[in-house]
């Protein structure tokens, strides 16, 4: 159940600024939640905002960004951190990316674009 007077630390790993800007605006008109959010570029940048914020409560990864995809920055931020949440994000959905999300340890799997619906109730699930 999501806690209305917690602050929640949202990392946003995508590199379309267009993708991120969206996934800003559902969570302004959708969720009702209060809400600090972390961006990063890519994958080297989500592993370095997570190393550097450890109480991240959801990690939102892109599966494909430049320098270091989000498969494998799941793989780096799993060794450090076992408990948050991590779902890949792709336009792209093949049996072998679910596969390797789930391999990596990610939490989750969606598909883009995001449905308000669908990110509302990703949200409900994984916010504690």
């Amino acid at each position: 159940m999501i806690n209305k007077n917690k602050v929640y630390k949202i990392l946003v790993a995508e590199d379309e600024e267009v993708n991120y800007y969206y996934i800003q605006n559902l969570l302004e008109e959708f969720s009702g939640l209060n809400y600090k959010l972390l961006h990063a570029a890519n994958g080297l940048e989500a592993i370095d905002l997570c190393n550097k914020n450890q109480d991240i409560d959801l990690i939102l990864l892109d599966i494909r960004m430049p320098l270091l995809n989000g498969i494998d920055a799941a793989k780096e931020i799993r060794i450090k951190n076992s408990r948050v949440p991590i779902v890949i994000q792709s336009a792209y959905s093949t049996l072998t990316d679910k596969s390797n999300a789930n391999a990596a340890g990610c939490t989750d799997f969606i598909m883009k674009p995001l449905e308000p619906i669908t990110f509302k109730n990703m949200l409900k699930k994984y916010l504690q």
